[in-house]
């Protein structure tokens, strides 16, 4: 990465804390949704659909009787960035609250290019009896808009010594609401 790209990013609440509050187009409550586009740091192609994107998320299940049983998580870790108000700001938490990319259910046979895309990420999968293997893809395409939540989170550190004070800590989720078309 180029090093005065990097010098140019901040962070979402460097730039919460530069402007008025009122000011409609910072959202921190989560109370209004952004439409924003992503820049990665690298393309990278997402294990099941083998789609060209910037971040992936993944989830694997068996599934029977409406109970699922955990296969795997995967997330991957390219630096993820979006432009709000000309300042580029680096996504630290991303979640998915829309439909998967791409939803695979498979009964039965668990065909040799799924077996596969398991294997590269790190997972073993076989066939089990009354069973269903689902997986679930989401991808952030450079080439796209999405609708975006951010949410402020803040957590509160107990503190060290008794008597003392909490050390409140902020984070910001951008919240994947929908793909725009």
């Amino acid at each position: 990465m180029d090093y005065r790209f990097k010098k140019s990013v901040v962070s979402l609440e460097e730039i919460i804390d530069g402007f008025d509050r009122n000011d409609r187009l910072i959202v921190i409550n989560g109370d209004k949704n952004l439409i924003l586009s992503f820049i990665g740091e690298l393309l990278i192609k997402a294990p099941f659909s083998g789609k060209d994107c910037l971040h992936f998320q993944v989830r694997a299940f068996y599934e029977k009787d409406d109970v699922r049983y955990h296969i795997g998580t995967l997330i991957s870790r390219n630096k993820l960035y979006t432009r709000i108000k000309n300042y580029l700001v680096e996504v630290d938490h991303l979640e998915f609250d829309c439909p998967p990319a791409l939803q695979l259910e498979i009964k039965g046979e668990i065909p040799e290019e799924v077996i596969k895309s398991f294997n590269r990420a790190g997972w073993s999968v076989e066939k089990r009896h009354g069973m269903k293997v689902v997986v679930e893809e989401w991808c952030i395409s450079p080439y796209k808009k999405y609708l975006v939540n951010i949410a402020k989170y803040t957590s509160a550190i107990p503190p060290e010594e008794e008597g003392g004070r909490p050390e409140y800590i902020t984070s910001y989720r951008f919240i994947i609401r929908k793909e725009m078309k």
